[in-house]
């Protein structure tokens, strides 16, 4: 499996990759796009579309901008039309299926906690699925109830912390500490570090 092409959120002037949520409904926005029906857009992007979100002045989670492969059909989301070169009379052969929505700000209420990271060290790097938020230098918490933000938390210094866990684990099986050795071993630990992470954090 390819890597995968991660969401993105705009926060306090920054653009986070979107690694984890306990809200899957952020992994499954489809229904939110209908007519449209997204097909995989290249092998890093197998569920067809990669969103960039935002928090607007009022603290609601939004969609501000798409693209979605949606060869099949072509429709304006939230009353605003997309980029694309559309003559329906050649039916699908007359437009891109590749379709950009900008200044969509389509609002969904989600709820729980989005984990967003930037700053991804490259020797953790897995060619497949996406990334595992240890590899990243700073992660934050962006907990929403009803698609408003209501508290941030920065877990920085705790990650830090557990990546320097993975790393001796890693040399200690002779394994390579890459985004895969960490999905796998924070599935099959049981060390003091990463069940205290997720008590106060919760499981991803």
């Amino acid at each position: 499996m390819t890597a995968q092409i991660p969401d993105s959120i705009a926060f306090k002037g920054q653009s986070f990759s979107v690694v984890a949520s306990t809200d899957n409904e952020i992994f499954g926005l489809q229904r939110h796009f209908r007519p449209l029906e997204p097909k995989m857009l290249s092998t890093g992007c197998y569920r067809g579309y990669i969103a960039r979100f935002s928090i607007d002045a009022s603290s609601r989670f939004l969609v501000k901008s798409l693209t979605i492969n949606s060869p099949d059909k072509c429709a304006a989301i939230n009353d605003t039309p997309p980029y694309c070169v559309c003559d329906v009379s050649k039916g699908v052969n007359g437009r891109s299926s590749a379709l950009t929505f900008d200044e969509l700000d389509l609002y969904v209420p989600i709820d729980g906690i989005v984990r967003a990271c930037r700053g991804f060290n490259q020797s953790m790097y897995f060619h497949g699925g996406f990334q595992h938020f240890t590899g990243y230098g700073t992660v934050m918490d962006l907990i929403f109830q009803n698609g408003e933000l209501v508290a941030a938390k920065d877990l920085s210094e705790e990650v830090g912390r557990l990546r320097q866990v993975l790393c001796e684990q890693a040399q200690q099986e002779g394994r390579e500490l890459d985004s895969a050795f960490a999905w796998s071993f924070c599935r099959r630990t049981e060390h003091s570090a990463f069940a205290e992470f997720r008590e106060r954090h919760g499981e991803f």
